[in-house]
């Protein structure tokens, strides 16, 4: 398994019922999302560079993906393909500030420019630090105004201990960004700001993932420990994975319309499978749960009830866990049994989410939980009481799926087992 530092786990709502194609012609493929993107899927292979290159001189750019219908929208545009995709999601390896300009004015202490692993920037006395970006720092925000066509930048200081990319959030959050000093000027204004002696985090990275676009995410993924692999693709449909930028790998562009109305082809896909040992239970007209008692990873259920019913069990409410409970009081699971529940792997500050999307009210988890936050990304449920536990993806475990009609279906990204 590829180091879960690296692995991407993204929530993609797509917006179908069954499985949707996308209209082709005769160079790529197409889908268009309701804010405007039209993704193109480039039947060509290009090194990660080239095919941004070759992107913004036909189209707007490699793809960017900033929510939810924007995964809906790429990955029915990569569908028709069996081929590794590349993205506009890669690593810098240079200083950059977090507001995507390139960083050419530095005002750096002596011997601490490149301390090996330190990947954050913290000004003490108006010195600037490599640091690490776990250490929590109060940080200085910047917020850039216009009037009358003058910009003016102001430095706002926050009394907050937090890592780097907490302060770079909570700076988003009020639609200013971490400090970003390009001059002597600014620098000068940041020292008038900043109190003394005291650790400051400023918009200064390097190993950071970003957009082509240059926005980062809105959580800070984990660096890649080897510094090879720092360009990500699309791989299997609904995989992503990180490989190195040089390699050659078809693409996906995005273009950009004023008309942003979604088009698609449907066509149900009926999927020949043996028939499992399961157990139905039909408590209420909204539900018709199985018990799936075949051993499979998270990823492999979700695939399978995807594929015969409709997704794995959200437990949204006391009704629906009681079901689960009275489904399962025959049932023997000494490891625990599947069910809907994921949390992104790429980002630490990722809530948990049931498949297709809706956030996590009511809960039932375990007394142990979380079990291994670092690393566990998945839900099952133990016990006679059916408590909730994070789980490793990659244990193989039975499931349940649900068969409500649902609109709203998650395409699950995960790393391979």
């Amino acid at each position: 398994m590829v180091s879960v530092d690296v692995c991407l786990l993204f929530f993609f709502m797509v917006f179908l019922d069954g499985h949707s194609k996308v209209s082709c012609n005769c160079n790529s493929s197409s889908s268009q999302d309701q804010s405007g993107k039209i993704y193109h899927l480039v039947n060509d292979t290009k090194n990660w560079t080239d095919a941004k290159s070759y992107c913004m001189n036909n189209y707007k750019d490699l793809a960017i993906i900033y929510d939810q219908r924007d995964w809906g929208e790429a990955l029915a545009a990569v569908r028709s393909s069996a081929n590794e995709v590349w993205i506009g999601l890669h690593n810098e390896t240079q200083w950059m500030w977090s507001n995507g300009e390139n960083a050419t004015f530095f005002h750096w202490e002596p011997s601490y420019e490149n301390k090996s692993g330190y990947d954050c920037v913290s000004s003490f006395s108006g010195k600037w630090r490599s640091d690490n970006c776990l250490l929590k720092q109060s940080y200085m925000c910047q917020i850039v105004t216009n009037t009358s066509g003058i910009m003016k930048k102001t430095f706002v200081y926050k009394n907050m201990s937090t890592m780097w990319d907490g302060a770079y959030n909570a700076c988003t959050n009020i639609s200013g960004d971490l400090a970003v000093i390009t001059t002597m000027d600014e620098q000068n204004m940041f020292i008038n700001t900043a109190p003394n002696n005291t650790s400051v985090w400023i918009g200064l990275r390097r190993n950071i993932w970003r957009w082509s676009s240059g926005k980062l995410p809105k959580c800070i993924p984990g660096d890649d420990p080897n510094n090879r692999k720092s360009c990500i693709k699309i791989k299997d449909k609904i995989y992503l994975t990180p490989d190195n930028c040089s390699t050659s790998s078809m693409f996906l562009c995005y273009s950009v319309t004023t008309n942003g109305t979604a088009q698609f082809t449907n066509s149900n896909v009926n999927a020949t499978v043996p028939p499992p040992t399961s157990s139905t239970f039909k408590g209420t007209h909204s539900y018709n749960l199985t018990f799936i008692n075949q051993t499979k990873n998270w990823t492999e259920a979700l695939q399978y009830c995807w594929k015969n019913h409709k997704t794995l069990v959200h437990i949204v409410n006391d009704t629906v866990q009681d079901y689960v409970v009275q489904m399962l009081q025959n049932e023997v699971y000494p490891n625990g049994v599947w069910i809907g529940l994921e949390r992104n792997m790429m980002f630490m500050c990722a809530p948990w989410l049931w498949t297709g999307g809706p956030y996590v009210h009511f809960s039932n988890w375990s007394s142990t939980f979380p079990v291994d936050p670092i690393s566990q990304f998945c839900g099952k449920i133990i016990g006679n009481k059916t408590n909730w536990l994070d789980a490793y993806c990659g244990e193989e475990l039975p499931f349940i799926c649900q068969s409500k009609k649902i609109k709203q279906l998650l395409i699950s990204i995960a790393t391979t087992y």
